[in-house]
């Protein structure tokens, strides 16, 4: 191979491992399969769906599911509008150490207060969308976002919520 086709070879591999951080990753922590899996089980209707499609340990691969390329640790969850129903099983979720997005709009969730209560323990939490969720469940009055670290984006926007949004 000539010395130019091997100086492209070499910058197209650069760019493709720079642009396409998540493709080097080809299975997650263990830690983090297992409370994927956990979030799954607890969760009815479109969450039978997701433990369907949740298959393997390669996570990081899966529907609704970004990680960090190096680590293969969780650091998005997007599954707006899976129908899921049931409460949040945040447990779960708050063994995901790296998580930065949780975007769970448009489903069928409650116990709010129960599942904030948990998620505050994801320490990295920066976005949390739990759009069109609780119908009309009452906040408590212990304040509900008070206790998150690194929390920059709220939306809890038609939930017919009751009660105050406190600090």
């Amino acid at each position: 191979m000539n010395p130019m086709a091997k100086c492209c070879l070499l910058l197209l591999l650069f760019l493709l491992g720079f642009l396409l951080p998540e493709a080097r990753a080809t299975s997650c922590h263990p830690d983090d399969l297992q409370a994927l899996r956990g979030f799954a089980a607890n969760l009815s209707r479109g969450g039978v769906l997701l433990r369907t499609a949740w298959s393997g340990a390669t996570c990081c691969g899966w529907d609704g599911v970004g990680c960090d390329g190096a680590t293969g640790r969780v650091t998005a969850l997007r599954l707006p509008g899976r129908g899921l129903v049931g409460p949040i099983p945040g447990a779960s979720l708050a063994s995901l150490v790296l998580l930065e997005e949780l975007d769970l709009g448009y489903n069928n969730l409650h116990n709010i207060s129960g599942a904030i209560t948990v998620l505050r323990g994801c320490q990295n939490l920066n976005t949390l969308i739990l759009t069109n969720n609780f119908g009309g469940e009452e906040l408590t009055d212990d304040g509900i976002i008070g206790g998150f670290k690194n929390l920059v984006v709220l939306d809890l926007g038609d939930c017919a919520l009751r009660g105050r949004v406190l600090k």
